[in-house]
């Protein structure tokens, strides 16, 4: 009775490592996919961001062009 009982924690005892080790090795996966969609996040990101700016500029641009062409639409108009 002595042995089978030692047998029955020996059996526990490994069953308990075996679940310690598939419950790290699923905690590394996750914080690994964590830091993929963090990685991946700040990415978009930037790309927002740089797009956001290019519109910006764009948009100066364009505001820009339409006063020079106002500027000359008036001189224009002053000269005749």
């Amino acid at each position: 009775m002595e042995s089978f009982r030692v047998e029955i924690e020996n059996l526990h005892l490994e069953k308990v490592k075996e679940l310690k080790m598939r419950e790290e090795s699923a905690m590394e996966r996750i914080k690994s996919k964590e830091r993929e969609i963090e990685k991946a996040s700040f990415t978009h990101r930037q790309k927002v961001l740089s797009a956001e700016e290019t519109i910006r500029l764009r948009e100066n641009d364009i505001k820009k062009t339409v006063e020079m062409e106002l500027i000359l639409v008036k001189n224009e108009k002053d000269r005749m």
